[in-house]
Parts: C-alpha cells; structure tokens; sequence
C-alpha cells in the first residue's frame, strides 16, 4: 500500500478474503493482499493481513477491521510498512459489495502514519547534522520561535541560542543522538511526538538513553520541531544534555 488506491476482494467460503490492489504508483499493475482468521459467511470482523508489492516482496503486515456501515463497510489496517524502511502504518478505506462475493474498497494512509513518516525523517536528519558536528543545521530543524526544555536548565529560546546549546553539547564530546519515535499525534499543523533517545559520546561515561516529548510545526511544507522536552533514563546521564 503507497498514499492511496483500490482494493478488490474475493470473499472465499472459509472466511478469508485475497484481494488486489493498485494506486497510481504501480504502472497500472495489480498487487496481492491476503486476509486470513475471518468467519466464514459473515464480512465484518478483524483479519490478519499480509500485503504484497507487484514484484511479490512482502509491503505490508499487521491487521483488517472490517465494520458495515449501512449499505457500506468501513475498513481499517493497522500494522507496519514493511518496504522502503519498516514503520508503523494505519490505513482507512470504505468499500461496496458486488455480488455476493466480491468486495471494492479505497484505502488511504491516515494522517498519522503521513505525519509521523515526515517527523521520523525530520529525526534522521536531525541525527545526520548532529553526527556532522554541524549545530546550525541542528538548529534550522526549530521553528524560529522554537524552545528547549533541557533537564536541570533554564529554558532555551530562539534558534540562536537552540544552535549555542547544540554546539557546547557536541564540543563537550557528543557525537550522536539517535531519536526513535514511540507515539505521533496529529492535530492538524501541529503533531506531538513522544520517543526515545540514545546518545553517544567520545566519552564513553557519558553515553546514555533518556525519552522525549516534542510538539512539531508545520512550516512551509515542513515539519519542525517547536517546544522540546527530555529527562534522562539512566540518572547519571543526560543531566546537561
């Protein structure tokens, strides 16, 4: 499954549904999607899915709920993209009965799994310019009026200073922060973001993990980090950083 398509479903005797599917992305070609563990002779219900990319490498795994609205059923996925990087995915869709055996269907990613694909991108970048010792592409990651909420500090404000405190954090020998995302919740051009973290250091007695909360911008077609909050997960780490 990419951004959005169709899905047609075989409903087989047993219960289980094979569906095929396409979205703009796929030359026009059709891909496979199985869904096993359903009732025989009754459509709603939950299903465990596997999705298939047109050259028949697995895409997608995780879950089908089937719900009938009126005359329509609703469907949501709910699982991991597996291809290009694994990720957590969600996936809405309403679809029509053909027949008695037939089910066409849309499916469109949520705006969740969208946002938190960009933030989790905006992390790895955020994780490539800290490993480059480079604060000011750090810094151009926060909204101009961007705070930082750094454990036993005062509040940071502005990128100016976002960049200083970067900065003193790399030259104290900070070589990576790797940022793994836990929870996105979108709240139209706002999101917040709540992960962990693993910092590394040229000091090996300064290498520590510690989780985070971070409310995201949208900007310009970007997401930005806005207000940044963390505390350490090992209390001899992260106490400056």
């Amino acid at each position: 499954m990419s951004v959005a398509g169709i899905v047609i479903y075989e409903i087989n005797p047993d219960g289980s549904l094979d569906g095929r599917w396409t979205h703009a992305a796929t030359g026009g070609r059709a891909a496979t999607e199985h869904a096993s563990g359903g009732t025989p002779g009754m459509l709603q219900g939950t299903y465990q899915v596997v999705v298939k990319n047109v050259d028949k490498t697995l895409l997608f795994d995780g879950s089908l709920t089937i719900k009938q609205l009126g005359e329509a059923y609703s469907l949501d996925w709910s699982g991991n993209l597996v291809s290009p990087n694994r990720r957590p995915a969600q996936f809405t869709g309403i679809g029509l009965l053909q027949g008695r055996d037939t089910l066409a269907a849309t499916f469109q990613e949520t705006a969740e799994g969208d946002v938190r694909q960009k933030i989790e991108q905006a992390n790895a970048e955020f994780g490539r310019a800290f490993a480059n010792g480079d604060a000011k592409a750090v810094a151009g990651l926060y909204t101009p009026t961007a705070e930082l909420f750094p454990p036993n500090a005062a509040i940071v404000q502005g990128r100016d200073a976002i960049q200083a405190f970067w900065q003193a954090a790399i030259a104290s020998g900070m070589t990576q922060v790797t940022l793994s995302t836990a929870e996105v919740e979108s709240l139209g051009d706002t999101a917040v973001e709540t992960g962990t973290a693993i910092l590394e250091s040229s000091h090996p007695a300064n290498v520590g993990h510690g989780k985070y909360v971070v409310i995201w911008k949208q900007a310009g077609g970007a997401w930005l980090l806005h207000r940044d909050c963390w505390n350490s997960s090992d209390p001899s780490s992260l106490a400056t950083s």
